[in-house]
């Protein structure tokens, strides 16, 4: 029926979370009926209904400040400073005479890190010796993380 309030809606509707209002405002169909509306029960169940909310917006704010914490925390954890010439230098120096890498400052030098073509004491560089020099690298960096 369009004139009644049902008309005004074509799916159904929840209001406050209960279909029990909807049903109590849009079910009467005269003057009678609406004054017949128990509006102490709808009133109820909207409280019912902003306290859940309340509890809930309360839990998500303690789930929110204890995030906020952790977040804070871990910003203060991650210093970042600046390296000295002389930790620059060992870090290279670590990285190019590994094994995996060049073996020694000299062959990484006279090589330029293990160019095609360029020798050191008459000797191809390691084929895989700039990959292994980047391995060689990342693992002796990682105790600048762990400080």
């Amino acid at each position: 029926d369009p004139l009644s309030v049902k008309g005004l809606v074509s799916e159904s509707v929840t209001i406050c979370g209960n279909d029990d209002i909807w049903d109590y405002i849009s079910s009467p169909s005269s003057h009678n009926q609406i004054k017949g509306i128990p509006w102490q029960d709808i009133d109820d169940i909207m409280d019912d209904f902003i306290g859940d909310q309340e509890t809930l917006v309360s839990q998500a704010d303690v789930k929110i400040a204890e995030l906020k914490k952790r977040i804070a925390k871990k910003k203060g954890e991650a210093t970042s400073r600046t390296m000295s010439e002389e930790e620059i230098k060992g870090l290279v120096k670590q990285t190019v005479e590994d094994a995996a890498a060049f073996g020694s400052t000299d062959a990484a030098v006279e090589t330029a890190c293990g160019k095609p073509g360029l020798t050191f004491k008459g000797q191809r560089p390691n084929p895989l010796g700039f990959d292994g020099s980047v391995t060689a690298s990342e693992a002796i960096a990682g105790k600048f993380f762990d400080e």
